[in-house]
């Protein structure tokens, strides 16, 4: 493990039977740990993504500034004004 990220890097490639997407990095860091539930149970994602459905545990390599991340409710906000 180990894996350096830079904010905004690419950090995984989720697949689905139409398509592959890029998933990127909020904050720059290591990857530390990885779901390997995931592997064979990636419906996780969808049924608890804020409980067993998370995709990588980061370390931080510099103090993000807090108040440019999105919590969750601005984050759904974001995605509904995807459409």
């Amino acid at each position: 493990m180990n894996t350096p990220v830079d904010s905004h890097g690419e950090l995984a490639v989720a697949e689905s039977s139409k398509a592959a997407s890029d998933i990127y990095s909020p904050i720059a860091g290591k990857v530390i740990k990885v779901n390997e539930q995931l592997e064979s149970e990636p419906e996780r994602i969808n049924s608890d993504c804020y409980g067993q459905g998370w995709l990588v545990k980061l370390g931080l390599s510099v103090e993000p500034d807090i108040g440019e991340l999105m919590d969750a409710a601005e984050y759904e906000d974001f995605v509904n004004g995807l459409d």
